[in-house]
């Protein structure tokens, strides 16, 4: 990898959803590769294209020419990039010399931040709410504290309005700062008809948590993963053999609730990993991309739990290959997944630098998408739970996993077992039998 390739990748951090290869220009022609042998037909494409683009170009040059103001080249220029992605791939983003040069000055201020993971909010043509809308926040960070979560929608970062901004420079260059500065959110609240309100995060270092096991009741134990990465796996495998115990000293678990609520993976292998460790055999995950399609992986040998029932956790910020890790213990019947549908977060982009070095800037579009093991689409659709409860109360503006403090007003902080119904539901399935013989749950709706 190129000084330049690091360079770009240390900027990326959590702005992409999973997979983020860095590939050039040669390398990206791999993709049209399978169709190089149907020649009269790619003949016959190629010169209707060129008269499209020459259409594009006439196009560009009258508004150049004619247009009351003087339009910017380069504008105009990125601009026609901007629109062809856009119809091709709603999140699809061109980043260019000038995006890169802006993260650049600011990536190097210390790295910290508010704890979100947000998508670009599409232009709605019955409204101009337009924006960044939050996936998830992670746990203990600024944005959960002050009772962010997946649904609420950013419109302006210290009063600038943030719809146009490409991802990249929102979350390194907007959202990121130095540990202990301020970042002034304007916010829409996912409750209908809320007022947009400023609320002030002080930004932090990211802290990666590692998994969190305790008994929330005689024999049943809560797995608590805040995130997902390639180390998660084994880190549990660690927590797990200390907390179990052995022989004489085995404490008694008769019931495991695996809590994926809130939780976002950019990390495939991070999942396919958990989801491993409690399947003995069968598949876990699939990819498809245009030009292949990967067959199912396959657990090995080997139950964490022991074949004790569980059940898991899930709502609208549970996303990306999490989705792929609660979609693989369903549809094995390894789990009951309780809780509100997920947030439908599973495609892979993929940045292609624009020229040798990526000097004049990178694309970022949709090239792959994770399958549920039995061939479900999970983006855009979510993964729906088998048995459905939303959290009480339905009026509490923090996230599922947490309540407002009594004591400290706005502040948001954990609930305990008793104000949380979801986690109730979760323990009281565990003594409910899961039947082998009965039909597998869809997961998803859909196939592609």
């Amino acid at each position: 990898m190129t000084a330049t390739k690091r360079k770009i990748a240390s900027y990326l951090g959590a702005a992409a959803l999973f997979v983020v290869p860095l590939v050039s220009m040669e390398s990206s022609a791999a993709f049209a590769e399978s169709g190089r042998h149907r020649t009269a037909s790619a003949s016959q494409r190629a010169t209707s294209l060129d008269s499209r683009l020459e259409l594009m170009l006439r196009a560009m040059r009258i508004a150049r020419d004619w247009h009351i103001e003087a339009p910017n080249k380069s504008l105009l220029i990125s601009g026609a990039i901007e629109g062809l992605l856009a119809r091709v791939d709603p999140e699809a983003e061109l980043y260019t010399r000038t995006d890169l040069r802006r993260v650049a000055r600011f990536a190097p201020a210390g790295g910290a931040g508010v704890g979100l993971e947000v998508r670009r909010e599409p232009a709605d043509r019955r409204s101009d709410r337009r924006g960044y809308r939050v996936v998830t926040a992670r746990d203990g960070s600024p944005a959960a504290r002050a009772g962010l979560k997946a649904g609420d929608l950013i419109t302006h970062v210290d009063g600038q309005p943030v719809a146009g901004i490409p991802l990249l420079v929102m979350t390194h260059a907007m959202l990121e700062g130095r540990a202990g500065s301020t970042v002034r959110l304007t916010v829409e609240r996912a409750e209908a008809d809320s007022e947009p309100e400023t609320i002030a995060l002080q930004r932090s270092l990211p802290v990666d948590g590692e998994p969190t096991i305790d008994e929330v009741t005689p024999g049943i134990t809560r797995i608590r993963i805040a995130s997902l990465s390639e180390r998660t796996a084994s880190a549990l495998a660690r927590s797990w053999a200390a907390y179990s115990g052995n022989g004489a000293h085995a404490r008694l678990i008769r019931g495991v609730v695996l809590d994926l609520r809130s939780t976002a993976a950019t990390s495939v292998e991070g999942a396919r990993a958990v989801a491993d460790a409690f399947l003995q055999s069968g598949p876990i995950l699939r990819m498809v991309s245009r030009h292949d399609s990967s067959k199912p992986e396959s657990a090995m040998p080997g139950d964490l739990a022991d074949g004790q029932p569980i059940a898991v956790l899930v709502d609208g910020g549970t996303s990306g290959a999490t989705e792929m890790l609660v979609s693989a213990l369903q549809e094995a019947r390894r789990a009951r997944v309780v809780g509100t549908k997920t947030a439908g977060r599973g495609a892979i982009r993929t940045l292609v630098l624009l020229d040798r070095g990526g000097r004049k800037g990178l694309l970022r579009m949709t090239t792959g998408r994770l399958l549920t093991p039995g061939g479900g689409v999970i983006d855009g659709k979510g993964v729906a739970p088998e048995i459905p409860i939303e959290q009480l109360p339905a009026t509490s503006r923090c996230r599922t996993l947490d309540i407002e403090d009594e004591a400290t007003p706005g502040l948001c902080v954990a609930r305990t077992l008793a104000q949380d119904t979801q986690l109730q539901r979760a323990i009281s399935t565990l003594d409910e039998p899961l039947v082998a013989s009965q039909q597998a749950p869809a997961s998803v709706v859909g196939k592609p």
